[in-house]
């Protein structure tokens, strides 16, 4: 997929791309590149940025996100395809790490590392089973971090729509109760009628 110039047009959904390519000529501007940013924040794909020079791309970028990759103009078809190949590759095969809050989402390992109040006896690594883990990653790459019962019981379990199990309630309890007391102030998992939502909250 290559982004138009203007991000406000653009909306990823989760497991429909492999990688994104972004030229730089939309990010000239500070609500392009938050808009960006944003997206390479909620998604779980690799982006190529295509610029002439890495200087302000990596000013901007990189203490947001690692899961980008600048490609210097001009260049030559093979060698994007090669590089778009070798990102794709690499991100099915690495632990993807998302950033929640002051704590670090590891999505293979399945643990919650806390990252910015590193001296606070009472954070911890949080441990996650692999369903909770599944079901926190699917939540993250779902559109504005919402599923509904039937599609996480479908997606995780293999459950087709119609079958009555407390089995997802279950593990979002369980979920829920690891993320107490310290986590839950800004990672949290809403109930609503026909889904849930995961809500992030930042600070420390």
């Amino acid at each position: 997929m290559i982004l138009p110039q203007d991000p406000q047009k653009t909306t990823l959904t989760a497991n429909i791309y492999d990688i994104v390519i972004i030229d730089e000529q939309s990010l000239v501007d500070y609500a392009s590149r938050q808009k960006h940013l944003q997206m390479n924040t909620e998604t779980s794909i690799p982006f190529i940025i295509l610029s002439t020079t890495d200087k302000l791309l990596k000013n901007t970028i990189s203490r947001l996100t690692m899961r980008y990759l600048i490609l210097k103009k001009p260049f030559r078809f093979v060698t994007l395809l090669a590089k778009v190949r070798t990102e794709i590759s690499r991100f099915k095969r690495n632990d993807l790490i998302y950033l929640m809050g002051p704590y670090e989402f590891y999505s293979i390992r399945g643990i919650l590392k806390p990252v910015i109040f590193k001296n606070n006896k009472e954070s911890r690594t949080i441990e996650l089973t692999e369903k909770e883990t599944s079901i926190l990653s699917h939540l993250l790459r779902s559109e504005g971090g919402f599923a509904s019962r039937a599609e996480l019981l479908e997606v995780i379990w293999g459950y087709k729509s119609g079958i009555a199990t407390h089995t997802l309630e279950t593990h979002i309890y369980r979920l829920r109760e690891k993320l107490k007391p310290k986590a839950s102030k800004f990672i949290s998992i809403k109930t609503s009628k026909n889904g849930y939502s995961l809500v992030l909250q930042t600070g420390n």
